[in-house]
């Protein structure tokens, strides 16, 4: 009986390699979106904290210099807003565009395997039929040895 051998064995093992370094780059991808995340919801903290600041200290006496001081600092944290959450809508993209690669290298993976699946199965299919022909040759044998002993 001879051992089976894929004829794609490499191909495959180079798909199970593609997909590994792609989940490897999904993972990746996904940790910083979630520092991104992390960076947004920081910059919206500020932002609230300081608008906040500006309404309570707008309540006493302020100048108008503390005023204007106060309005920039708060449009450049709304800029720095917009900054974040625009790297992370990117970080986002990258991630999905990295699991739709990752979805069609699994894809790729499963072709080779089912065709695999599919050979072996062939194979073993021979692999009987070959153990099959060579049972029914020594009973076929055994039973014309035991015929020329009786005659």
């Amino acid at each position: 009986m001879s051992d089976f051998t894929f004829r794609f064995a490499r191909l495959l093992d180079v798909q199970h390699r593609r997909e590994d370094l792609l989940r490897q780059k999904l993972a990746r991808l996904e940790h910083e979106a979630e520092r991104a995340r992390s960076t947004v919801l920081a910059s919206r903290r500020r932002l609230s904290d300081e608008e906040a600041r500006l309404r309570v200290k707008s309540e006493g006496l302020l100048g108008i210099d503390q005023i204007r001081l106060h309005s920039e600092y708060i449009a450049k944290l709304r800029r720095e807003l917009t900054w974040d959450e625009e790297a992370l809508a990117k970080a986002v993209a990258l991630c999905d565009d990295a699991r739709t690669a990752v979805l069609e290298a699994m894809k790729e993976r499963k072709k080779y395997e089912s065709l695999e699946a599919g050979e072996r199965e062939i194979w073993q299919r021979q692999e009987r039929r070959a153990e099959q022909r060579t049972t029914d040759e020594m009973a076929l044998r055994t039973a014309f040895s035991k015929e020329g002993m009786q005659t």
